[in-house]
Protein backbone atom coordinates (compact mmCIF):
# COMPACT_ATOMS: atom_id res chain seq x y z
CA UNK A 1 0.00 0.00 0.00
CA UNK A 2 1.22 3.26 -1.04
CA UNK A 3 1.39 5.98 1.75
CA UNK A 4 1.91 9.30 2.40
CA UNK A 5 3.64 8.60 5.60
CA UNK A 6 5.99 5.61 7.32
CA UNK A 7 4.01 2.68 9.63
CA UNK A 8 6.46 1.56 11.90
CA UNK A 9 4.38 -1.52 14.25
CA UNK A 10 5.86 -2.76 17.43
CA UNK A 11 5.29 -5.85 19.63
CA UNK A 12 3.85 -4.20 23.62
CA UNK A 13 3.58 -5.61 27.14
CA UNK A 14 0.00 -5.03 26.99
CA UNK A 15 -3.37 -7.35 26.46
CA UNK A 16 -7.28 -7.60 26.27
CA UNK A 17 -9.04 -10.28 28.30
CA UNK A 18 -12.61 -10.41 29.85
CA UNK A 19 -12.08 -10.21 33.61
CA UNK A 20 -14.83 -12.26 35.34
CA UNK A 21 -16.15 -11.03 38.53
CA UNK A 22 -17.27 -14.52 40.16
CA UNK A 23 -19.46 -12.97 42.68
CA UNK A 24 -21.91 -11.40 40.26
CA UNK A 25 -22.56 -14.51 38.35
CA UNK A 26 -23.46 -17.94 39.65
CA UNK A 27 -22.27 -20.08 36.52
CA UNK A 28 -19.38 -17.66 36.48
CA UNK A 29 -18.20 -19.79 39.68
CA UNK A 30 -18.13 -23.47 37.98
CA UNK A 31 -14.38 -23.58 36.40
CA UNK A 32 -16.18 -26.05 33.91
CA UNK A 33 -18.28 -22.86 32.31
CA UNK A 34 -14.92 -20.27 32.73
CA UNK A 35 -12.65 -22.95 30.63
CA UNK A 36 -15.52 -23.30 28.54
CA UNK A 37 -16.03 -19.65 27.57
CA UNK A 38 -12.30 -19.38 27.40
CA UNK A 39 -11.76 -22.80 24.87
CA UNK A 40 -14.68 -21.03 22.70
CA UNK A 41 -12.74 -18.87 21.52
CA UNK A 42 -10.66 -19.07 18.44
CA UNK A 43 -8.22 -16.46 18.94
CA UNK A 44 -6.85 -16.07 15.01
CA UNK A 45 -10.28 -15.92 13.85
CA UNK A 46 -10.70 -13.29 16.30
CA UNK A 47 -7.70 -11.21 15.73
CA UNK A 48 -8.42 -11.57 12.15
CA UNK A 49 -11.38 -10.04 12.32
CA UNK A 50 -10.63 -7.69 14.38
CA UNK A 51 -7.61 -6.02 13.16
CA UNK A 52 -7.29 -7.00 9.36
CA UNK A 53 -6.48 -10.17 7.07
CA UNK A 54 -2.57 -11.09 7.87
CA UNK A 55 -3.53 -10.40 11.86
CA UNK A 56 -1.29 -7.34 11.66
CA UNK A 57 -1.71 -5.26 14.88
CA UNK A 58 -1.87 -7.99 17.36
CA UNK A 59 -1.49 -11.04 18.21
CA UNK A 60 -3.23 -13.83 19.84
CA UNK A 61 -2.92 -14.09 23.62
CA UNK A 62 -3.20 -16.93 26.32
CA UNK A 63 -1.92 -15.63 29.68
CA UNK A 64 -1.36 -12.72 32.41
CA UNK A 65 2.15 -11.89 30.29
CA UNK A 66 1.71 -11.15 26.57
CA UNK A 67 3.99 -13.06 23.80
CA UNK A 68 7.29 -11.20 23.57
CA UNK A 69 6.37 -9.71 27.04
CA UNK A 70 9.57 -10.15 29.68
CA UNK A 71 9.50 -13.29 31.56
CA UNK A 72 6.43 -14.66 29.20
CA UNK A 73 5.84 -18.35 29.45
CA UNK A 74 3.78 -20.19 26.77
CA UNK A 75 1.26 -21.78 28.45
CA UNK A 76 0.70 -25.69 27.66
CA UNK A 77 -3.27 -24.84 26.70
CA UNK A 78 -1.93 -22.53 23.81
CA UNK A 79 -3.02 -23.93 20.39
CA UNK A 80 -3.51 -26.80 22.46
CA UNK A 81 -5.96 -29.69 20.38
CA UNK A 82 -8.70 -29.45 23.50
CA UNK A 83 -10.28 -26.21 22.03
CA UNK A 84 -13.09 -25.11 19.52
CA UNK A 85 -16.97 -25.27 20.05
CA UNK A 86 -16.96 -29.06 19.97
CA UNK A 87 -14.59 -28.79 22.87
CA UNK A 88 -16.65 -26.17 24.74
CA UNK A 89 -19.78 -28.03 24.21
CA UNK A 90 -18.38 -31.05 25.78
CA UNK A 91 -17.31 -29.04 28.91
CA UNK A 92 -20.33 -27.76 29.81
CA UNK A 93 -22.39 -30.97 29.15
CA UNK A 94 -20.22 -32.88 31.13
CA UNK A 95 -20.93 -30.31 34.03
CA UNK A 96 -24.84 -30.86 33.92
CA UNK A 97 -25.10 -27.18 31.61
CA UNK A 98 -27.97 -28.74 29.96
CA UNK A 99 -29.71 -27.32 26.41
CA UNK A 100 -33.02 -26.23 26.36
CA UNK A 101 -34.27 -27.78 23.05
CA UNK A 102 -36.88 -24.67 22.88
CA UNK A 103 -34.41 -21.74 23.23
CA UNK A 104 -31.06 -23.54 22.55
CA UNK A 105 -29.11 -22.05 25.82
CA UNK A 106 -28.36 -23.93 28.66
CA UNK A 107 -28.98 -23.93 32.10
CA UNK A 108 -28.32 -26.06 35.50
CA UNK A 109 -30.54 -27.20 38.19
CA UNK A 110 -28.94 -26.58 41.95
CA UNK A 111 -30.50 -27.97 45.00
CA UNK A 112 -33.48 -27.41 43.07
CA UNK A 113 -33.15 -24.10 41.66
CA UNK A 114 -32.70 -23.65 37.94
CA UNK A 115 -29.47 -21.26 37.16
CA UNK A 116 -29.77 -19.98 33.80
CA UNK A 117 -26.31 -19.90 31.73
CA UNK A 118 -26.48 -15.63 30.82
CA UNK A 119 -24.10 -13.47 31.08
CA UNK A 120 -23.88 -9.91 31.12
CA UNK A 121 -20.81 -8.48 29.03
CA UNK A 122 -19.23 -4.65 29.91
CA UNK A 123 -17.16 -2.99 26.92
CA UNK A 124 -16.28 0.05 26.41
CA UNK A 125 -17.42 1.99 23.60
CA UNK A 126 -14.36 2.14 21.89
CA UNK A 127 -14.44 0.26 18.30
CA UNK A 128 -12.22 -2.58 18.18
CA UNK A 129 -13.23 -3.50 21.64
CA UNK A 130 -17.09 -3.62 20.57
CA UNK A 131 -16.09 -5.33 17.35
CA UNK A 132 -14.52 -8.04 19.58
CA UNK A 133 -17.95 -7.99 21.98
CA UNK A 134 -19.71 -8.82 18.86
CA UNK A 135 -17.34 -11.91 17.99
CA UNK A 136 -17.03 -13.25 21.73
CA UNK A 137 -21.23 -12.45 21.52
CA UNK A 138 -21.63 -15.01 18.68
CA UNK A 139 -18.72 -17.66 19.66
CA UNK A 140 -20.27 -17.86 23.54
CA UNK A 141 -23.66 -18.08 22.15
CA UNK A 142 -23.10 -20.97 19.90
CA UNK A 143 -22.34 -22.73 22.51
CA UNK A 144 -25.66 -22.38 24.43
CA UNK A 145 -24.93 -19.42 26.63
CA UNK A 146 -26.72 -16.28 26.37
CA UNK A 147 -24.71 -12.82 26.03
CA UNK A 148 -25.85 -9.71 26.28
CA UNK A 149 -23.72 -6.97 25.84
CA UNK A 150 -23.55 -3.51 27.38
CA UNK A 151 -21.49 -0.63 25.88
CA UNK A 152 -20.19 1.80 28.17
CA UNK A 153 -18.12 5.06 27.86
CA UNK A 154 -14.24 4.40 28.89
CA UNK A 155 -14.35 7.24 31.43
CA UNK A 156 -18.04 5.48 32.97
CA UNK A 157 -16.24 2.35 33.24
CA UNK A 158 -12.94 3.40 34.76
CA UNK A 159 -14.60 5.86 36.90
CA UNK A 160 -17.76 3.67 38.03
CA UNK A 161 -17.93 0.46 36.50
CA UNK A 162 -13.93 -0.89 37.85
CA UNK A 163 -14.24 1.26 40.95
CA UNK A 164 -17.03 -0.25 42.10
CA UNK A 165 -16.63 -3.88 40.84
CA UNK A 166 -19.91 -4.01 38.90
CA UNK A 167 -19.79 -6.45 35.98
CA UNK A 168 -20.11 -9.84 35.70
CA UNK A 169 -17.79 -10.22 33.18
CA UNK A 170 -15.19 -6.91 31.39
CA UNK A 171 -13.85 -6.96 28.21
CA UNK A 172 -10.50 -4.53 29.40
CA UNK A 173 -6.73 -4.24 29.14
CA UNK A 174 -3.46 -4.30 31.39
CA UNK A 175 -0.28 -3.00 30.19
CA UNK A 176 2.60 -4.54 32.20
CA UNK A 177 5.71 -2.66 32.92
CA UNK A 178 9.63 -3.97 31.89
CA UNK A 179 9.66 -6.36 34.79
CA UNK A 180 6.45 -7.68 33.85
CA UNK A 181 5.04 -7.12 37.15
CA UNK A 182 1.76 -9.05 37.99
CA UNK A 183 1.29 -8.16 41.28
CA UNK A 184 -1.08 -4.60 40.69
CA UNK A 185 -3.38 -7.22 38.39
CA UNK A 186 -3.27 -10.23 40.20
CA UNK A 187 -2.37 -10.09 43.87
CA UNK A 188 -5.04 -10.89 45.87
CA UNK A 189 -4.50 -7.29 48.19
CA UNK A 190 -5.85 -5.70 44.94
CA UNK A 191 -8.91 -7.43 44.29
CA UNK A 192 -10.65 -3.84 45.19
CA UNK A 193 -10.45 -0.34 44.61
CA UNK A 194 -7.73 1.03 43.92
CA UNK A 195 -5.97 -2.55 43.11
CA UNK A 196 -6.71 -3.48 39.26
CA UNK A 197 -6.78 -7.02 39.86
CA UNK A 198 -10.16 -7.60 37.53
CA UNK A 199 -10.82 -10.73 37.79
CA UNK A 200 -10.46 -10.43 41.93
CA UNK A 201 -9.07 -13.60 42.63
CA UNK A 202 -8.13 -14.18 46.04
CA UNK A 203 -5.62 -17.68 45.81
CA UNK A 204 -2.52 -17.82 47.46
CA UNK A 205 -1.13 -20.07 45.04
CA UNK A 206 -0.75 -17.14 42.87
CA UNK A 207 0.30 -14.67 45.16
CA UNK A 208 3.06 -16.09 46.57
CA UNK A 209 4.98 -16.33 43.13
CA UNK A 210 4.00 -12.75 42.24
CA UNK A 211 5.33 -11.84 45.30
CA UNK A 212 8.63 -14.24 45.65
CA UNK A 213 9.06 -12.30 42.52
CA UNK A 214 9.03 -8.84 43.14
CA UNK A 215 11.95 -9.99 46.07
CA UNK A 216 14.17 -11.76 44.51
CA UNK A 217 17.34 -10.22 42.95
CA UNK A 218 18.21 -13.17 40.46
CA UNK A 219 16.46 -12.56 37.04
CA UNK A 220 16.46 -16.65 36.46
CA UNK A 221 14.66 -17.05 39.73
CA UNK A 222 12.32 -14.19 38.84
CA UNK A 223 11.45 -15.83 35.58
CA UNK A 224 10.55 -19.17 37.26
CA UNK A 225 7.99 -17.38 39.90
CA UNK A 226 6.29 -15.86 37.27
CA UNK A 227 6.25 -18.99 35.01
CA UNK A 228 5.00 -20.08 38.17
CA UNK A 229 2.29 -17.56 38.92
CA UNK A 230 1.17 -17.65 35.06
CA UNK A 231 0.52 -21.34 35.30
CA UNK A 232 -1.54 -20.85 38.50
CA UNK A 233 -3.48 -17.88 36.82
CA UNK A 234 -4.26 -20.04 33.63
CA UNK A 235 -5.31 -23.02 35.05
CA UNK A 236 -8.10 -21.38 37.09
CA UNK A 237 -9.40 -19.07 34.08
CA UNK A 238 -10.80 -16.47 36.22
CA UNK A 239 -10.58 -14.10 33.02
CA UNK A 240 -10.36 -15.16 28.59
CA UNK A 241 -7.35 -13.90 27.35
CA UNK A 242 -7.52 -12.44 23.82
CA UNK A 243 -4.46 -10.96 22.18
CA UNK A 244 -1.72 -8.34 22.41
CA UNK A 245 -1.97 -5.40 19.96
CA UNK A 246 0.62 -3.68 18.57
CA UNK A 247 1.68 -0.27 18.50
CA UNK A 248 1.94 1.68 15.52
CA UNK A 249 3.43 4.91 15.02
CA UNK A 250 3.20 7.03 11.81
CA UNK A 251 6.12 8.95 10.25
CA UNK A 252 7.32 11.23 7.52
CA UNK A 253 8.00 8.86 4.26
CA UNK A 254 11.41 9.53 4.42
CA UNK A 255 12.43 8.43 7.60
CA UNK A 256 14.71 5.92 7.89
CA UNK A 257 16.40 3.67 10.33
CA UNK A 258 13.57 2.95 12.38
CA UNK A 259 14.03 -0.38 14.48
CA UNK A 260 10.72 -2.13 15.61
CA UNK A 261 12.79 -5.13 16.98
CA UNK A 262 12.56 -4.38 20.67
CA UNK A 263 8.87 -4.95 22.85
CA UNK A 264 7.44 -1.42 24.15
CA UNK A 265 6.66 -1.14 27.80
CA UNK A 266 5.86 2.28 26.98
CA UNK A 267 5.49 4.47 23.56
CA UNK A 268 7.93 6.98 24.70
CA UNK A 269 10.05 3.43 24.25
CA UNK A 270 9.79 4.02 20.47
CA UNK A 271 12.63 6.90 20.72
CA UNK A 272 15.41 4.62 22.38
CA UNK A 273 16.73 4.42 19.33
CA UNK A 274 16.31 7.76 17.61
CA UNK A 275 19.62 8.65 16.86
CA UNK A 276 19.66 5.95 14.25
CA UNK A 277 16.86 7.27 12.16
CA UNK A 278 18.25 9.26 9.24
CA UNK A 279 16.67 10.78 5.74
CA UNK A 280 19.10 10.72 3.16
CA UNK A 281 21.76 8.48 2.36
CA UNK A 282 25.20 10.04 0.51
CA UNK A 283 28.13 8.20 -0.90
CA UNK A 284 31.14 9.80 0.60
CA UNK A 285 35.11 8.71 -0.38
CA UNK A 286 37.49 7.15 1.72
Amino acid sequence: IDRPYGLSSWRTSSYYAVFFNQSKNLALQDPAVREALTVAIDRDGLVGQVFGAGNAGAVPDYGPIPPDAPYYAAPASAGASASGPAAAESLLDNAGWTVSSSTGLRAKTVHGSVIPLTLELTVPQIAFLTKTAEFLRMAWTAIGVQVNVTADPPGDITANTIKNRDYEALLFGNALGPSSDLYSFWDSSQRFYPGLNLAILGDNAVDSPIEAARQSSSTDVAAADLAHAQQEIESDYPAVFLYSPDYLYASGANIRGIATSSVLTDPSDRFRDVSSWYLNTARVLK
